[in-house]
């Protein structure tokens, strides 16, 4: 099996990619689909796409999505008539050789938990279930109690005029310190088919959203509200208004809420919004792939 490194992918390589992830999904009743962009990476430069060809047919696709420098996500997907033959091993190994010149330690193996490929693969190597993450959906005509009708929140698009300010927010409201903040912000200024929003209330910022528009919907992350102002009903009023904007740009938004965040679950429920599908997280050092 050749393969092909890449930092960036080319429309014919999202084409292949996308219809080998179509004939994958089919195969097991499968609805994840890789990230195919590198742009929330904390390095771009670095390789993060891995592609496994058979001569001119890709048969094989790992994908390493790196926002931190201590971990990575890995997604792959391997044609059913190739498994068996070591193409995963192969653009693992591959993955792990770069990942390590970056600095990188670990990573997290996503898998759903009815794809039968992602559970051989979970036998063969010394992972353990972190954590899972739920995808979540609402669309326009669902949207039940999540009603735009608070007035108490406004919302400040980023820009590069209240750049600092919207750092700041966002490392008190997640927790966060270092370059990965300064580098997903600035990511959502430069990104056309991205908005990041500080909530304001009464002259002072309390919390954060992102929104990334794509062709399924509009994808929510990031709702933060600062520690200081949790507690007080600002979560429910803030989603009023976040699925508000994201409808006046598409007809359904999407979002992922992970298993050790129930309060945030029980919003989104509250909401309106239902679970589609899971993803489970799988640790696993690079030291331990030979």
């Amino acid at each position: 099996m050749r393969i092909a490194q890449r930092n960036t992918l080319n429309p014919e390589e999202i084409r292949k990619i996308e219809l080998l992830q179509e004939r994958c999904a089919w195969e097991e009743d499968l609805q994840h689909q890789a990230f195919l962009s590198n742009e929330l990476n904390f390095d771009r430069t670095v390789p993060c796409f891995y592609l496994g060809y058979e001569e001119e047919e890709l048969v094989a696709f790992l994908n390493t999505f790196f926002p931190e420098r201590e971990e990575a996500e890995i997604f792959a997907v391997t044609h059913p008539d190739y498994r068996r033959r070591g193409c995963f091993t192969a653009l693992l190994r591959e993955a792990r050789d770069v990942l390590k010149g970056a600095g990188v330690t670990s990573f997290l193996l996503m898998a759903e938990p009815n794809g039968k490929a992602a559970a051989e693969v979970r036998r063969r190597y010394p992972v353990h279930l972190e954590r899972s993450e739920y995808r979540m959906e609402l669309r326009r005509e669902e949207r039940g109690t999540a009603k735009e009708e608070e007035q108490e929140i406004c919302l400040i698009p980023a820009s590069e005029a209240n750049k600092a300010d919207c750092i700041q927010i966002q490392q008190a409201a997640f927790d966060e310190l270092g370059e990965e903040t300064a580098h997903f912000v600035q990511n959502a200024i430069d990104a056309p088919d991205r908005l990041l929003c500080l909530a304001e209330t009464g002259g002072r910022a309390i919390g954060t959203f992102s929104l990334h528009l794509q062709p399924e919907g509009a994808f929510l992350y990031g709702v933060g509200i600062l520690p200081a102002e949790q507690h007080k009903g600002w979560g429910k009023k803030l989603m009023g208004l976040i699925c508000g904007e994201a409808f006046r740009r598409a007809g359904r938004i999407l979002l992922d809420v992970d298993s050790g965040n129930p309060a945030a679950y029980s919003l989104y429920l509250h909401c309106g919004f239902r679970v589609t599908f899971q993803v489970d997280y799988f640790r696993c050092a690079l030291s331990a792939i030979q």
